[in-house]
């Protein structure tokens, strides 16, 4: 079942009434945002093997992490500021964001990075991207007991 938090509590007055009625909940957008996430790394390691290079398909996944997944979490942490383990999670916006600028780094033709350097990295990338999804949804939901809705769906990546 899909929580929509109709009640009174803190987190019911953060989301907007107009969406309340259409909201995911977190784990249904963390689980869409994974997926395009996931199958924009494909694409790009398919390019890379190709040896087209840098292929668009990083812009596109620099594209969308920057747009929805960094964009998701500096909301998420203006919504959830002073709750338990928003650190925690501030910290992992904080790694999210330098990796997607090395990646933008790399996709500039700044410094010379080899397909083998560059598949790692997103590796990396989407294993931080994964785990930190998964502690997310962990955290936010501490104190609740329905599941957090999502406020802000993603738009590029999760389309």
């Amino acid at each position: 079942m899909t929580a929509t938090f109709q009640g009174s509590t803190r987190r019911d007055r953060l989301v907007a009434p107009a969406r309340r009625q259409a909201s995911l909940t977190l784990a249904d957008e963390h689980r869409r945002l994974f997926s395009k996430v996931a199958a924009m790394v494909s694409d790009l390691e398919t390019a890379t093997a190709e040896d087209r290079w840098p292929p668009p398909e990083l812009r596109s996944l620099i594209d969308c992490l920057r747009t929805d997944v960094l964009s998701q979490a500096a909301h998420e942490e203006q919504r959830w500021f002073g709750s338990v383990g928003v650190a925690r999670l501030s910290r992992d916006h904080a790694r999210l964001r330098a990796g997607v600028e090395a990646l933008a780094r790399t996709a500039d033709g700044e410094g010379s990075h080899s397909r083998e350097q560059l598949a790692a990295t997103v590796q990396s990338l989407l294993l931080q991207l994964q785990r930190h999804l998964q502690c997310e949804g962990r955290v936010l939901a501490v104190g609740g007991d329905a599941e957090p809705a999502v406020t802000e769906p993603a738009t590029r990546c999760a389309s």
